[in-house]
């Protein structure tokens, strides 16, 4: 696991506990830090590549209509 992933995780069991029902933000947090260590970010900054970050939500949309 990487820092990010441990951090999300640590963020969302942190949110969970204070009684929101995050379900859907866990899933989208998760793939979006396996795209941060899959380009080889270790934080979250304006510097990641707009380009990149669009092909990405341009893939959570593509997985949103193939769910459908």
């Amino acid at each position: 696991m990487s820092r990010l992933s441990d951090a999300a995780t640590d963020y969302l069991r942190l949110r969970n506990r204070l009684g929101h029902d995050l379900a859907e933000y866990h899933r989208l947090l998760s793939r979006f830090v396996a795209y941060l260590d899959q380009i080889g970010a270790s934080t979250v900054t304006t510097g990641i590549p707009k380009t990149s970050l669009h092909r990405y939500v341009q893939g959570l949309s593509g997985a949103a209509n193939d769910a459908r």
